[in-house]
């Protein structure tokens, strides 16, 4: 046999092969097209799913920091409520004690020190050392214990006093 014979022999052969490999290669084609077609819907859906998630965070995480920035301007607001309210309060209470101050050089002081003298020896005793106050008013003292009786601090107190009436200075 020839080689032209075992070639025209083979063909038939030859034929086949090829048809089976051409239909392999179409079939592994084809499930290569529907696994490339299925990883890509799959990568597709996971790249939807973490972009709602990234979107969630990102609102979630926008929100929080709304919320911080919301309590720090709360907290600025009351600080500096808070800080007015506390110079008003100084400032009635430097009038308080101005106005008190100036009962000193009037003429009805000497009555009131003679008060302030005698409710110093009420709460200490008859025993009490008694020396003046700078400002109007008097001290006192024994050994167990003092008194303040000073224009100032009756002037402190009655602007604590006040109170829950001084809150009708802060609301509006």
């Amino acid at each position: 046999m020839t080689t032209t014979e075992v070639f025209v022999a083979l063909r038939p052969l030859r034929k086949a092969l090829l048809h089976h490999a051409e239909t392999d290669a179409e079939r592994w084609l084809a499930a290569a097209r529907r696994d490339a077609t299925e990883i890509v819907e799959a990568a597709e859906r996971e790249a939807a799913e973490l972009s709602d998630l990234a979107r969630a965070r990102g609102a979630a995480e926008a929100e929080e920091v709304l919320a911080a920035e919301q309590a720090a301007a709360r907290r600025t607001v009351r600080s500096a409520e808070l800080a007015a309210r506390m110079a008003a309060y100084d400032r009635l209470r430097t009038e308080v004690v101005a106005a008190l101050r100036a009962l000193s050089g009037g003429p009805d002081y000497p009555l009131l020190r003679e008060r302030l003298v005698a409710e110093a020896r009420r709460v200490l005793g008859d025993d009490a050392e008694i020396v003046d106050a700078p400002g109007g008013g008097v001290y006192g003292r024994t050994a167990s214990g003092r008194v303040d009786c000073s224009l100032d601090a009756f002037a402190a107190r009655a602007v604590a006093a006040l109170g829950p009436e001084l809150d009708g200075l802060w609301s509006s």
